[in-house]
């Protein structure tokens, strides 16, 4: 197993009470790798206090990658413990986000080449950063169970060419991985998780 993901809606405001909320969770989950999820503005606005919290659990402050609100978490992309770094890449469906038939719309979104290679430059910077080999994991929202398909990235994503096991069908699956990375014949085509070498 990678790590428990502690997700909270962007209604779990910073306050007394929810710290001491978060801060039982993370005692009962002391035994496992536990990475949190926090989408309110409030704590990033006491960032100091929220590192604290989770550093003192041993728990990763997930890296988000979403459309960004006047009340959405502000974040730095790195990591704040050093034995693994959570991403997750949410797309950056603005116009859907709120407003949608389903709430799976918000996440019909295909990262363009250049923001997949921003996001690559961030999770590498963390990557520099945590000390475990193939400590950082980058996950996408699904959407539909097809296009947004949850992967989990072993290192960093692909910088153009970079070699890897990377199913054949994944760049017809996501078009902007198309020139990104290389791909591997010899991997099995139904496979749901691949990686990429530094």
């Amino acid at each position: 197993m990678g790590a428990l993901l502690a997700q909270f809606p962007p209604s779990f405001r910073s306050s007394p009470e929810a710290r001491d909320f978060l801060d039982s969770l993370l005692r009962a989950f002391s035994d496992y790798p536990i990475a949190v999820e926090l989408r309110h503005r409030s704590w990033s606005d006491e960032p100091a206090g929220t590192i604290a919290l989770l550093n003192a659990h041993g728990a990763a402050f997930v890296q988000i990658d979403e459309p960004k609100f006047r009340f959405s978490i502000r974040q730095d992309q790195l990591p704040n413990i050093r034995t693994f770094h959570y991403m997750r890449l949410h797309g950056r469906n603005a116009a859907a986000w709120w407003r949608h038939a389903s709430a799976e719309e918000r996440y019909d979104y295909l990262y363009t080449p250049d923001e997949l290679g921003g996001l690559a430059d961030a999770a590498g910077a963390a990557g520099a950063e945590v000390e475990t080999r193939g400590g950082v994991r980058v996950l996408q929202q699904p959407f539909r169970g097809e296009v947004g398909r949850q992967r989990r990235h072993d290192q960093a994503p692909a910088r153009p060419g970079r070699p890897g096991h990377v199913p054949s069908r994944l760049p017809g699956t996501l078009p902007g991985l198309s020139g990104v990375v290389s791909v591997d014949r010899a991997r099995p085509a139904d496979t749901d998780s691949w990686s990429l070498e530094r």
